[in-house]
């Protein structure tokens, strides 16, 4: 089961590092010295969100940093993006009132979004609440170590189909 795991995680770290590069003064890589060799650490950026919101965190993590281009001495970059209390939470180290609203929109979007496959969501839950499509709900409701490997296949296709090249004999 641990390859399943070490699968989803390689996922978010390469999640993680496409947003490093493509946008470098939001995540704060511009400024960050980076060795040869060393390789590239997710937790330095802190992204903890599945697969079903990578989107919306991609694009505003894009507004921010066409913000931070268009706006000269504005370093606004990104010290945690995760889920909360079942809702998107995209923090700063400082803020403006157009940062503001895009990570407002970025909220909204990811309230009425499953966080594990992308399609229309709402919140769910009791003591641990999610923003979840019915069908992940239910299969998170039954969620057990025998079953979770097929979830977690699920995050990770979902992922390859947002990060690796498609094969053009498909």
């Amino acid at each position: 089961m641990s390859n399943f795991y070490d699968k989803y995680f390689e996922k978010q770290k390469l999640f993680a590092q496409s947003l490093a590069e493509k946008y470098p003064i939001f995540f704060g890589i511009a400024r960050m010295p980076i060795e040869k060799g060393i390789p590239f650490n997710p937790i330095q950026l802190s992204i903890d969100v599945d697969a079903g919101w990578w989107k919306i965190v991609e694009e505003a993590s894009a507004a921010i940093e066409k913000l931070n281009q268009e706006t000269p001495n504005m370093e606004i970059q990104a010290t945690q993006i995760k889920e909360k209390f079942g809702g998107l939470r995209i923090y700063t180290n400082y803020t403006t009132d157009e940062v503001e609203a895009i990570i407002e929109e970025a909220e909204k979007k990811a309230a009425v979004t499953c966080e594990t496959c992308g399609g229309p969501g709402s919140l769910k839950g009791g003591s641990w609440l999610y923003t979840l499509c019915d069908e992940c709900f239910a299969k998170r409701q039954t969620r057990t170590f025998d079953n979770i490997e097929e979830e977690i296949t699920e995050i990770v296709q979902t992922a390859k189909e947002m990060f690796d090249p498609k094969d053009e004999d498909e």
